[in-house]
This record gives C-alpha cells, structure tokens and sequence, in this order.
C-alpha cells in the first residue's frame, strides 16, 4: 500500500476484512473494496494521516468510495456479537491481539460519528 510496511495496520486490516466477509450487508462487494475499506479503517482507527492520493492509487478507491463501508463495519464490530469466531481467531498473541486492539480503540474514538456523519 502507500504507507510504509506497519505490521499493525496490516494485521488489523486482516481482522477487519475478515469481520467484513462475514458481515451479511457486504455481501456482493468485490474482494478489492473489503481489502480497501479494512485498510482505510484500521489507517484511520490508528490515526494514521488521511487517506492520500497514494492510498487512492494503490487500493483503486476514493476515501469517499469507501467510507459509506466503513460506516457499516463500525456498526458490525461492537461487542457482544451473534458469530465470535473470527473476533476469537484474532484476539491471540499470534495477531497481536487484533480484535481486543479494535475494540478498545472504538471506545475512545470519535470514528464512528465521523463516518456516520461523512457517508
């Protein structure tokens, strides 16, 4: 992507993506647009810059193509929730501890007005 190589984005990306192929409302969005909007949520959950011309160029999409997703997501990841297994998968020492990192950074940001806002 635009950004040097950050494990942590990478791997909340992963979480993020995986959460979304399980997500009934993201059905039928191309496998580039769940790989972008996971990117550009954990980009912005980490406070990471704002999605440039860069990051526009490699994933193929407009911060505007991709917020709308984002928005949606952020209302699938609040605890509790129906399926745990891919928030179990991701809440190990392996990934970094992934799922417990999302969640506790969705209690201090201001993201998800945001997005809501903004799509």
């Amino acid at each position: 992507m635009a950004d040097e190589n950050d494990a942590t984005t990478h791997t909340l990306a992963k979480y993020l993506a995986e959460e979304m192929l399980i997500g009934q409302r993201f059905v039928g969005v191309t496998s580039s647009k769940i790989a972008a909007t996971a990117y550009y949520l954990s980009h912005r959950l980490l406070d990471k810059g704002p999605w440039t011309c860069k990051h526009a160029f490699y994933s193929g999409y407009f911060e505007s193509e991709l917020t709308p997703l984002a928005a949606d997501l952020l209302q699938l990841l609040p605890l509790p929730r129906k399926h745990t297994a891919v928030y179990d998968k991701y809440a190990c020492k392996r990934y970094s501890y992934a799922s417990e990192t999302v969640q506790e950074l969705l209690e201090v940001s201001s993201l998800a007005k945001d997005l809501a806002f903004s799509s």
